[in-house]
């Protein structure tokens, strides 16, 4: 299939979204800013018997030290400091367009959430009530993420999912009524707020016990859940756990082998 397919992946914890990732075809360039993967990346450089997991050796992680509250991520005034994000942005981003030139199938962002953290403090340094241009920085994130469409490659983009707040209005003691903000009680997506401009696809990972599936759909936005190349699939859930079998239904007539 010699096109770019961008799949934007949205989910809570422990639904599948890594294995997603990882069972795309390789070689794969897993950028991960989540802490959180010891032993899920093993599994799949060492191979797991007992799950079917074959060892790979097409599989290159790229770790990103990512803690804006940490110590190294502030100068000698205590102060976060610009540098630590600039500096790890650009190492990401030369890591991208590396694997890009150097033959990747599949190039997976762990978590975009953070991604678009890391490139908000680059571009403005730590929180502060200056003016900020965001045209300019929207402009560069998402040159980032459309660069990959010059290639036959995958790229999966994962955000975590965060509490939606919403401005309520509440009465007073006095009896005043006032705007205040607060939880509306549902999970959204958090990360980049235009990605479903840019993606081919864009799914939410479940799991209910055993079993895994795919949504392309979702009551936080009744938009969300396109794929371009099948209009058919929006609204569907799909019970799977691989990206293969995902792909067979992103592009018609193809089959598993065409994404192993």
């Amino acid at each position: 299939n010699d096109q770019s397919r961008i799949v934007g992946a949205c989910a809570e914890k422990g639904t599948g979204k890594t294995r997603l990732g990882l069972t795309a075809p390789g070689p794969t360039l897993y950028q991960s800013l989540d802490d959180g993967l010891e032993g899920v990346i093993e599994k799949f450089l060492e191979g797991d018997e007992a799950n079917g997991i074959e060892p790979r050796d097409d599989l290159f992680v790229e770790q990103y030290k990512w803690h804006p509250g940490s110590k190294d991520a502030q100068d000698k005034d205590g102060e976060f400091n610009q540098d630590y994000a600039i500096e790890l942005r650009d190492k990401l981003e030369t890591d991208l367009f590396y694997a890009l030139e150097n033959g990747a199938r599949t190039i997976v962002q762990d978590k975009e959430t953070d991604i678009w953290e890391l490139y908000r403090y680059a571009e403005f340094g730590g929180p502060s009530d200056a003016p900020k241009d965001y045209p300019a920085l929207n402009q560069r994130y998402m040159a980032m993420i459309n660069s990959v469409k010059a290639y036959n490659v995958n790229l999966i983009l994962i955000q975590g999912m965060k509490e939606e707040w919403v401005t309520k209005r509440r009465t007073k003691a006095n009896g005043q009524s006032v705007d205040s903000p607060g939880p509306s009680g549902r999970r959204v997506p958090s990360g980049f707020g235009r990605l479903d401009e840019l993606v081919f696809a864009e799914i939410m990972c479940h799991r209910e016990g055993t079993e895994f599936y795919f949504d392309f759909y979702a009551s936080f936005d009744p938009e969300f859940g396109k794929c371009r190349s099948n209009k058919d699939l929006c609204g569907e859930r799909i019970s799977s756990r691989t990206f293969a079998e995902l792909g067979t239904l992103l592009i018609e007539g193809s089959t598993e082998e065409d994404w192993k």
